[in-house]
């Protein structure tokens, strides 16, 4: 996933959804993960917490 620089620190993006998915999951909101080829390795961990895994947008449709 693309980085960014915060001024003095480069930010992997990857960690910051990781945190994302992983908070949003214990507060009890509904996570959906989203595929994207520059994090495939960590698609398992992130269908693992999510309760809906898409490869597209418009399978958002089906849900």
């Amino acid at each position: 996933m693309h980085c960014v620089n915060s001024g003095e620190e480069i930010i992997d993006l990857t960690k910051v959804f990781d945190a994302a998915d992983k908070t949003a999951a214990s507060a009890n909101m509904k996570v959906c993960g989203v595929y994207d080829a520059s994090s495939d390795e960590y698609t398992e961990e992130i269908q693992r917490v999510s309760d809906h895994y898409i490869y597209d947008f418009s399978e958002l449709l089906d849900l």
